[in-house]
């Protein structure tokens, strides 16, 4: 997703999905909770035997206040257990670790269900399936690098029981977290504090900690330890995960590059890299140098991964494929948002323009996946649009732009449909790589050739205001690139 104002970025924040208590009350009792399974009682049992003194369990009421320090809390969105833990019973005898663990149980379903709730293509569970072969033929000149090192790494730094200090720092280092922590910054909607490696370091080592309380906080809820805690509870079933991976990659990249390179121009060269990592609330991201995936909220959803992989990678391309409003080449995601047309009214309907653009291109070479739930929304991105016009762009009030904006992304909202739509218009006029040919145009080409296939097409998407102010916008770029070739 585009942040406002913001370097761009992709993919949803769970705060922009769906809203959840922001304390968590003592869960109430459930079928699953008054019979839970064995397994899971006497690995609660085994540890809270090893807590000394057992009064240490109500230590965990100050874990969530902890990693929200570190920029791994849930701003409000997940329920906070701190009250629920502050009042466990003490885990003394066998009595009272009975009755901690089952209190520690109910917890644990509440915290599910609350993720279930606010965020539904969260995947709890690994299926076990092999990588589909998928249909695609892969082009030449498109390649695509897969980077897994941030997960393997844990994985790995585990196996002996615990990840220290030094190997929690080495793989908060690694430069594909590195970029996935500077996307989470860029973003510009989610509250601060925001993680540095020094914080993603410290809630690697406590996801890896052989202490009982810190294993028991790993159990309670997957995001926890900024989703490092669903690995270190299922390290077997991630191994497994990058061992199916590695067999089907073939097929995997193979797909991609062919949904990219169909919305790219003939004769596309372009190297893109993907990486998966981990970072709770945020699933996909992007930087210019590369794309990324947090795996813990994806697992084995092949179709889900590739539908990122494609989106995300395409995203990539983007940056090399669309010149800056001026026509020059872009360095980087905020060059392609950005318009010095000495004009704030302008300026902002150029940001709204070429995030709409860019994200309706990616959703479209994604796939038919999300297909229904975009064109549900084309009419409300229009809508949208329109009422940018009429107030920012004719009225004036500059400072409504961001919450306009803002309000167009939420939660793959209006604005990704409307580009999609648009998008859409080309590829049934032109084909697939017209897309992308248009693309290179810049912004404004794309969104008026789009725009007037609609018209013909009798798509009402658009309203005559909003096409008379993009109209207006690409004259005052006309001119101003008149401007610019004349004082050369």
């Amino acid at each position: 997703m585009f942040a406002a104002r913001r370097v761009p970025t992709v993919l949803c924040l769970i705060a922009l999905l769906a809203a959840a208590p922001t304390r968590a009350a003592t869960p109430a009792a459930t079928p699953r909770d008054t019979a839970p399974a064995i397994a899971d009682e006497e690995w609660l049992l085994a540890e809270l035997a090893r807590i000394d003194p057992p009064a240490r369990l109500r230590e965990l009421a100050a874990y969530q206040a902890w990693q929200a320090a570190r920029g791994g809390g849930f701003h409000g969105l997940l329920p906070d257990p701190s009250d629920s833990l502050a009042v466990l019973p003490p885990p003394e005898g066998a009595a009272g670790r009975r009755a901690a663990a089952r209190a520690l149980l109910r917890l644990r379903d509440a915290n599910r269900a609350a993720l279930a709730a606010a965020h539904a293509e969260y995947v709890h569970d690994f299926t076990g399936a092999p990588v589909p072969a998928f249909a695609g033929e892969a082009p030449v000149g498109l390649t695509i690098a897969l980077d897994t090192a941030a997960v393997r790494g844990f994985l790995d730094a585990l196996a002996d029981g615990r990840v220290d200090s030094a190997e929690a720092a080495r793989l908060a280092a690694l430069p594909a977290n590195a970029r996935m922590l500077r996307h989470r910054r860029d973003l510009g909607y989610v509250p601060p504090p925001l993680p540095d490696a020094g914080d993603l370091a410290a809630m690697i080592a406590r996801a890896g900690s052989p202490d009982p309380l810190d294993r028991i906080w790993c159990r309670l809820q997957p995001l926890n330890c900024f989703g490092y805690a669903d690995l270190a509870v299922r390290r077997g079933a991630y191994a497994d995960f990058l061992a199916r991976l590695a067999a089907g990659e073939g097929d995997l990249l193979g797909a991609a590059r062919d949904r990219v390179a169909r919305y790219a121009p003939p004769g596309t060269v372009f190297e893109g890299r993907f990486a998966l990592t981990v970072g709770a609330l945020v699933r996909g991201w992007v930087t210019p140098e590369q794309a990324g995936l947090n795996i813990e909220q994806v697992k084995d959803d092949w179709d889900l991964l590739l539908g990122t992989l494609v989106e995300e990678t395409y995203h990539q391309l983007q940056v090399v494929l669309c010149p800056r409003a001026d026509g020059g080449r872009a360095a980087g995601f905020g060059d392609l948002v950005a318009a010095d047309l000495d004009d704030p009214r302008q300026e902002r309907l150029y940001e709204l323009l070429a995030t709409t653009v860019l994200e309706g291109t990616a959703n479209r070479a994604r796939g038919d996946a999300h297909a229904a739930a975009l064109r549900a929304r084309v009419a409300d991105g229009g809508a949208l649009l329109d009422a940018f016009v009429e107030r920012v762009v004719r009225g004036g009030d500059v400072a409504a732009a961001d919450s306009l904006i803002g309000a167009g992304l939420r939660g793959n909202g209006p604005l990704y449909a409307l580009g999609w739509h648009l998008a859409g218009r080309i590829e049934e006029a032109e084909g697939p790589a017209a897309v992308g040919v248009w693309l290179s145009r810049g912004v404004v080409p794309f969104f008026r050739q789009a725009a007037g296939l609609d018209v013909r097409a009798r798509g009402g998407a658009l309203s005559a205001r909003s096409l008379r102010a993009v109209d207006d916008l690409a004259v005052r770029l006309f001119a101003l690139e008149r401007e610019k070739e004349k004082g050369r």
